[in-house]
C-alpha cells in the first residue's frame, strides 16, 4: 500500500490565532511541563497592574543575569526570599 506524506507550514502566530482561551492555556501548560518555559505569575498581563508589570520586569532582568551577581548581592536577595 502506497504511503504519503504531508506537510504543513503554518507559522506560530496563525496556530496562535486561531487557538481558543482554553487551548491556549493547555499549550502554555505544556510548555511550561516540558520546560520550555516558567509559569512566574497566574495573573494574566491584561489583569496585572504597572507595578506588577515593573515589578515582572525586574525579577525577569534579575534571573537573566544571576550569574552577573556578587556572592553579596546573591546573599543579600536569598536572605530576602527566604523571609517569605
Amino acid at each position: 500500500m502506497p504511503e504519503f506524506q504531508t506537510y504543513i507550514d503554518i507559522d506560530p502566530s496563525e496556530y496562535i490565532d486561531s487557538c481558543s482561551k482554553s487551548e491556549i492555556d493547555d499549550l502554555i501548560d505544556f510548555l511550561v511541563e516540558d520546560g520550555y518555559i516558567t509559569r512566574n505569575s497566574k495573573k494574566s498581563p491584561e489583569n496585572k497592574s504597572l507595578m506588577d508589570l515593573e515589578w515582572d520586569e525586574v525579577i525577569e532582568k534579575l534571573s537573566e543575569n544571576r550569574l552577573r551577581l556578587t556572592r553579596e548581592e546573591e546573599e543579600m536577595i536569598v536572605k530576602i526570599s527566604s523571609r517569605f
